[in-house]
């Protein structure tokens, strides 16, 4: 048995309504569980292997890109420059904030930031890839394989991915006057949903609604190429709480914060989503809700937006 708990107080930016559980927000980063789960998908199905050279689909990346499998990008361990490609990004280089000016940013880059499998950084940009990753295998949008395989059987109903050309969906309430200039591009950061729909996705990954096989994949531990664990599955972060750890991710967006945790030790799973800017007031109330004893701040990934 799963304990969930929703809950709502608040005025929307858009038009002063109520917010409740339902909702509709962009949850940032935390929608990185969503892409991994996408390529879990595929490969379940064959399209996909954790060990394909990523510039076998990707053929635009720098040869130095060569070494880089996918698993490395869904560890972050793909030592991709992150940091240069979404500054230039939010320097105003870009008039678009798409996949495509993304990959065309990594293009440029002269080297990696570490050798693949080396380090543990965060990485935005590997999830990006990821997606595109996910439509080139697939032939045809990321969108279609998560309401076909997540959304649909998890009865997210207003959980979708969105490429513009607006900036929000046209049912979004919740959208603050400092929101970024340009749409998310469409990894876990284009993901809107709501809290009601991640709490069914955080209680799915801890029951296996989606299957035993694909819940088994999405907790498998990422490692460095010396063997060495680290704290990061499949587009969930690895909280320590015994023989059963729990996952979480946070999502941050320009004035909303998002934090989704499922802790099958305690069999509970919670969902934070706030409007503030400080994400670590998200990540101390979620881990509360669930029952799990860590320091705030301590989760590995940021969940900055990009």
């Amino acid at each position: 048995m799963v304990a969930g708990y929703a809950n709502a107080a608040g005025v929307t930016w858009l038009d002063d309504a109520a917010e409740d559980a339902d909702t509709v927000v962009c949850i940032a980063s935390a929608g990185k569980w969503i892409v991994a789960a996408c390529v879990a998908v595929l490969v379940r199905q064959g399209d996909l292997d954790p060990s394909l050279p990523v510039r076998t689909l990707l053929p635009e990346l720098p040869d130095w890109a060569a070494p880089i499998r996918l698993h490395h990008l869904i560890h972050h361990t793909s030592g991709l420059p992150d940091r240069a490609v979404m500054d230039r990004g939010f320097a105003g280089e870009v008039s678009e904030w798409t996949n495509e000016t993304v990959l065309g940013l990594l293009s440029t880059m002269p080297e990696p930031q570490a050798e693949p499998g080396t380090e543990f950084s965060y990485c935005t940009t590997g999830y990006v890839c990821l997606t595109e990753l996910v439509e080139r295998a697939g032939g045809r949008p990321i969108a279609e394989v998560a309401q076909q395989h997540l959304f649909t059987p998890l009865g997210m109903a207003s959980t979708q991915f969105w490429k513009g050309p607006g900036l929000h969906p046209p049912t979004v309430t919740a959208h603050p006057p400092w929101h970024p200039g340009v749409p998310a591009p469409q990894t876990g950061d284009g993901v809107w949903s709501t809290a009601r729909d991640m709490l069914r996705w955080a209680e799915a990954m801890q029951t296996g609604a989606l299957g035993p096989r694909l819940t088994a994949t999405l907790r498998q531990p990422g490692k460095l190429r010396d063997n060495t664990m680290i704290p990061y599955a499949w587009g969930a972060s690895i909280l320590p709480g015994g023989e059963t750890p729990a996952y979480a991710h946070p999502g941050s967006w320009p004035g909303c914060q998002t934090y989704v945790i499922t802790a099958p030790a305690t069999g509970t799973a919670a969902v934070v989503i706030a409007y503030t800017d400080d994400s670590q007031k998200a990540e101390t109330l979620g881990r509360k809700l669930a029952g799990v004893d860590q320091d705030p701040g301590s989760d590995p990934s940021p969940g900055r937006s990009s």
